[in-house]
């Protein structure tokens, strides 16, 4: 019961849930009915699963690492459009935060893109960003829910299952949408809250 308490929603549900997920789809049977389990056996499936949900997540580290590569400019052209952001406010935002030196430019919305680690870590030492943590529990949660999804959708169509390669072709479409859409307001409200910190004034809806 100590270590149910002690695990977060940020846990749960970014990685214990699509880990247990995955432990029922591999090997239902032997893991038994859910409900007839005592706290002592829910507590090892979680802990299970949240090591099976680690393993998954850096999976899919990976993965997005190699969609930002290719669509990560894309993405980020997306966002700039969407919140209707400038060069020069982004650039004298970067110049006060002391990220961007005094002579230095960028020409193009896409070269600012190389600073979004950065400005995503500027708002996490403000007491005052729930939703950023919100937004990042939920993209965790639907990253590692497309593996999970994917699997199922293989293993239903290796196994003949219909019922279960659709479920997987469905929550994959599903994860899959949610993810990069999440992702992508998570980084807009991000920067909307690093312009109005270091350039004052309001921005686009985050």
């Amino acid at each position: 019961m100590e270590m149910l308490q002690k695990l977060t929603l940020y846990d749960l549900l970014g990685y214990a849930l699509p880990g247990c997920v995955f432990l029922f789809f591999y090997n239902g049977e032997k893991l038994g009915d859910l409900s007839q389990m005592e706290i002592g056996g829910v507590s090892i499936l979680i802990a299970f699963g949240f090591l099976v949900g680690i393993v998954i997540s850096e999976l899919m580290r990976w993965v997005d690492s190699l969609i930002g590569r290719f669509w990560g400019k894309a993405q980020w052209r997306a966002i700039w459009n969407k919140y209707s952001l400038t060069c020069e406010r982004m650039e004298r935002a970067l110049k006060k935060a002391r990220i961007l030196g005094e002579n230095d430019s960028c020409a193009d919305a896409a070269d600012f893109s190389k600073y979004q680690a950065v400005i995503y870590a500027d708002i996490q030492t403000d007491p005052k960003y729930t939703r950023i943590h919100n937004y990042a529990s939920l993209v965790l949660l639907c990253k590692n829910m497309v593996l999970v999804t994917l699997f199922c959708m293989i293993h239903g169509m290796l196994k003949k299952s219909c019922g279960e390669a659709l479920f997987g072709i469905a929550g994959l479409l599903c994860f899959g949408v949610r993810w990069q859409r999440i992702s992508r307001k998570k980084m807009g409200y991000a920067i909307c809250w690093f312009l109005e910190k270091y350039d004052g004034g309001e921005t686009g809806e985050a």
